[in-house]
């Protein structure tokens, strides 16, 4: 009897290391059961981030490309601003050809500069004394654009400016260089905005390029 009850007792204490095993077990696996709840939401929270920021570059991406694009299809746009209204008269186009040779001269092209498009602003004609509308032309030759793209002239008494012509977000980037080109002007140097939006200034080392309007400030 005492043998059994010894026997007993050791299957006893075996039985409740046994049981105290699976519960330590048993603990071990619900925590990483928890762990792995919490991996697999993190998991999914940084798909959604993820699929989030695709989406956005995407929509980044979509949106440059398209300003991209309508900025290249103007490429070949004029705008001249401070010509008064009916100047140009009935025949348009060889207005322009000859105004713009007249501001540039002759020898500012190479060949015949042609004039493929010519309309003012669309907007109604403005009163005597307000400024006149704006007028958009296409230039057959784009390196004509590109000559035409750097002056400002008096021509009968009236400032004609030489503007590209842009799109909205791409006006507003150029906008952001008019303190650095006031500083041009102030000091006479001469400078140029690069397409999409660059400042280049002349100097006597040689031209200085500045994509940061700030930085342009700040070293002029």
């Amino acid at each position: 009897c005492s043998e059994m009850h010894k026997g007993f007792s050791s299957l006893k204490q075996s039985l409740m290391d046994t049981k105290l095993t699976l519960d330590t077990l048993s603990t071990k696996v619900e925590t990483i059961s928890q762990h792995l709840d919490h991996m697999e939401n993190w998991v999914e929270e940084s798909e959604d981030r993820l699929h989030h920021t695709e989406n956005a570059m995407v929509h980044f991406y979509r949106e440059k490309k398209c300003d991209d694009l309508e900025n290249r299809s103007r490429h070949s746009n004029l705008r001249i601003v401070g010509l008064p209204e009916g100047l140009e008269g009935r025949n348009r186009i060889p207005f322009v050809e000859s105004l713009l040779l007249s501001l540039l001269g002759r020898n500012a092209f190479e060949g015949n500069l042609e004039i493929e498009r010519f309309h003012r602003a669309l907007r109604p004609k403005p009163k005597i004394g307000d400024h006149p509308r704006m007028i958009l032309v296409k230039v057959l030759r784009f390196w004509d654009n590109e000559r035409a793209l750097q002056i400002a002239r008096l021509y009968e008494g009236n400032i004609i400016h030489l503007l590209p012509d842009v799109s909205t977000e791409l006006q507003e980037r150029s906008k952001e260089f008019t303190v650095a080109r006031k500083i041009c002007h102030n000091k006479g140097i001469k400078f140029a905005l690069l397409y999409p939006a660059k400042l280049r200034v002349f100097l006597k080392e040689g031209a200085k390029f500045f994509s940061k309007p700030k930085e342009a400030e700040d070293f002029l």
